[in-house]
């Protein structure tokens, strides 16, 4: 992956602070957004940010490869056709 294209823990924590502004603005959860943080011939890494809460209606999210999720703030549910994961 490209250092180059990663940007600051600083300009990722206020897209997190934006997101929570319009959450509290307009009083609902926006729909989920990427941004693209690296990439290269096989893996790639992009910014998720959610604002969707339990009340929220369900979100369903597919990949076309493996996907890892780092949470770090709130958490997630994970619901499949066999289980359910909290």
């Amino acid at each position: 992956m490209s250092a180059a294209l990663s940007p600051s823990s600083s300009s990722l924590a206020a897209g997190l602070q934006r997101a929570l502004a319009q959450l509290r603005r307009d009083g609902a959860a926006r729909q989920p957004e990427r941004r693209p943080l690296a990439a290269g011939p096989g893996p790639h890494a992009d910014d998720g940010v959610r604002t969707l809460g339990p009340g929220d209606r369900p979100f369903e999210e597919r990949h076309e490869r493996a996907c890892l999720a780092i949470v770090v703030a709130g958490s997630f549910g994970d619901r499949g056709a066999r289980r359910t994961r909290r």
